[in-house]
C-alpha cells in the first residue's frame, strides 16, 4: 500500500510542473488575456466530440495515394515487428535490471488514462484561472484526443484478442471477442494514449516541450514491452494510432477555428488594445 501512495503522489507531482513548463515555453504568454469564449466545456463542446470522433473514425474513405502509403509503410512495420515479435520480446527480458524494472514501474503509469486525463484537465483549468484561451482549446483537444482513441482501442483489443505475453501462449495465440483482459494486448492502451496526448500538445507547444512529450510517450510504450504487458508490435501500432488521432483531432478542429470571429484583448509594458478577426 506505501508503495502505491507514494508512486502515485510522484506522479501528481508531474504533472503541475508540466503545466507550468509547457506555459513559460509555449509560443502564447500569460501576459496575453483572452477575453474570447472559443474553446469552453460545454453542449457545443460535446456536440464536436461526437462528430469529430465519427470523421476521424471514418477519415480512411477520404485518404489520398499519400495516405494509404503512409499506412503502409506503418503496417508494414508493424507486420516486421510481429514476425520478430517474440526475439523482441525476450531480449528486453534478458536485458531488463531490478532498476529498470523499479524506474518503468513509474514510467508506465504516465501513459493511464486517470494520468491523462488529468494533465487534459489541469491544462484546461489553468486556461480558466488565467484567461487564457489556449491552454483551455489544449486541454479540452488532449482530452478528446485521449477518448476518442481509447474507445477505438478498446473495440480492437475485443475483436482481436491477443494474448499478453506474460500469459505464456507465445505472441500469434488469439481470441476474438475475448472480454479477458488476458487476451487485450493488441493494441497497446497505454502507448495509444500517450502518443494522442503528446501530439495534441506538441502541435501547440515550444520545441523543447515537442521533445519531453514524444520522449514521455515513447518510454511509456517502452516500458509496456519491459513490464510484460505487450509485444513490441502492439505498442508500435498502438503509438501510430494515438499519433494519427491526435493529428487528426488537431486538424479538424483548426478547420472549425478558421470559421471563427476572434474578439480580444492583449496588453503588455508597450501597448494595450482590442483585437478583432474573422476568418473564412
Amino acid at each position: 500500500m506505501k508503495k502505491k501512495i507514494k508512486k502515485g503522489s510522484l506522479i501528481s507531482s508531474i504533472m503541475i510542473p508540466f503545466v507550468f513548463l509547457f506555459l513559460i515555453t509555449s509560443e502564447k504568454s500569460l501576459c496575453s488575456e483572452d477575453l474570447t469564449e472559443e474553446h469552453r466545456f460545454g453542449k457545443e463542446y460535446l456536440h464536436h466530440l461526437f462528430d469529430d470522433s465519427i470523421r476521424i473514425y471514418s477519415s480512411p474513405i477520404k485518404w489520398d495515394t499519400g495516405d494509404y502509403l503512409k499506412c503502409s509503410a506503418v503496417l508494414g512495420t508493424g507486420l516486421v515487428l510481429f514476425v520478430f515479435d517474440e526475439s523482441l520480446y525476450n531480449w528486453v527480458q534478458k536485458n531488463k535490471t531490478e532498476h529498470s524494472e523499479e524506474a518503468y514501474s513509474f514510467v508506465t503509469d504516465l501513459g493511464h488514462g486517470a494520468f491523462l486525463a488529468g494533465i487534459s484537465t489541469l491544462l484546461y483549468t489553468t486556461g480558466e484561472i488565467s484567461r487564457n484561451d489556449e491552454l483551455r482549446k489544449i486541454g479540452l483537444y488532449s482530452f478528446q484526443s485521449w477518448l476518442t482513441t481509447g474507445l477505438f482501442i478498446i473495440g480492437m483489443k475485443i475483436s482481436i484478442g491477443r494474448s499478453r505475453p506474460n500469459v505464456d501462449q507465445g505472441a500469434y495465440s488469439f481470441r476474438p471477442f475475448c472480454f479477458s483482459s488476458r487476451n487485450h494486448s493488441f493494441p497497446s492502451g497505454h502507448a495509444a494514449s500517450s502518443f494522442a496526448v503528446a501530439a495534441v500538445i506538441s502541435e501547440y507547444s515550444g520545441t523543447f516541450v515537442d521533445i519531453l512529450c514524444y520522449s514521455l510517450a515513447a518510454m511509456v510504450a517502452f516500458s509496456r514491452v519491459h513490464l510484460e504487458k505487450h509485444w513490441m508490435s502492439d505498442v508500435f501500432i498502438g503509438s501510430a494510432l494515438g499519433y494519427f488521432v491526435g493529428k487528426k483531432a488537431c486538424d479538424l478542429n483548426a478547420q472549425r477555428d478558421q470559421n471563427r470571429i476572434q474578439v480580444g484583448f492583449d496588453f503588455n509594458k508597450e501597448y494595450s488594445g482590442i483585437t478583432l478577426s474573422f476568418s473564412f
